[in-house]
């Protein structure tokens, strides 16, 4: 690793959020319609902010404006899970959340015999910087959010629908110019599969079970600290 390479800071906070009763496909593929829905904020050092939707504009799968261009900021996705941009203004913090969208964050790297991989989630990748981190020093925060129960499995720690990524860790305050990452997406099975857990039904008495994992779950909130 080269010195002067950066650092990634990854946390994540187990509280329940969402449910989906399905789970995860059998596609491994993830196409760019699959994103349809999500959304990206992006805050910059001056206090301004740019945020977008993916959409699809034609029936081919791959052709799904998930690009952002604008004088301060390009954004893609290639449809291997691997996110582009390149910043002319200092970036500080970038948003993608996927709860719109049919597939969820798999940041788990667990086999299946793992009490911490909800069931049909595959072996998930965490987020990592794929090409561009050598010309960063200091360390870039990436936090999950928006925790998925998958069916009546609770002890799950890999699948979210939020990513916040913080770059005011790195040296001058934030990132410019270009970076490549990524983090890997499962497709659900069943598409606007993802409901609000305050929405779901629960059999008697199991409100105060998961009040309680929930909040065993913030306290227990996973860190990990590793070399780009």
């Amino acid at each position: 690793m080269p010195a002067h390479a950066a650092t990634v800071d990854v946390t994540y906070d187990l509280r329940p959020t969402y449910k989906s009763i399905d789970g995860v496909g059998t596609r491994t593929a993830t196409y760019r319609s699959d994103l349809v829905g999500a959304t990206v904020l992006a805050r910059f050092g001056d206090g301004t902010t740019e945020n977008w939707e993916f959409i699809q504009h034609t029936s081919n799968i791959f052709s799904v404006r998930v690009d952002h261009e604008s004088p301060d900021l390009s954004f893609t996705y290639d449809n291997s899970n691997t996110f582009s941009m390149n910043a002319s203004k200092l970036l500080t913090n970038l948003t993608v959340n996927m709860g719109r969208a049919n597939v969820i964050f798999d940041a788990g790297e667990y086999p299946d015999s793992d009490v911490r991989n909800s069931p049909t989630t595959k072996i998930g990748i965490e987020f990592n910087v794929s090409a561009g981190g050598d010309a960063f020093t200091g360390a870039i925060g990436a936090h999950y959010s928006g925790h998925v129960q998958i069916g009546n499995h609770m002890t799950g720690e890999d699948a979210f629908t939020q990513l916040d990524l913080d770059f005011t860790g790195l040296d001058g305050g934030g990132q410019l110019g270009g970076i490549s990452w990524r983090a890997d997406l499962d497709v659900l099975a069943t598409p606007s599969d993802l409901a609000l857990l305050s929405q779901v039904p629960l059999p008697a008495g199991m409100g105060l079970l998961l009040t309680g994992i929930g909040a065993l779950g913030f306290a227990a909130r996973r860190r990990r600290r590793k070399s780009i």
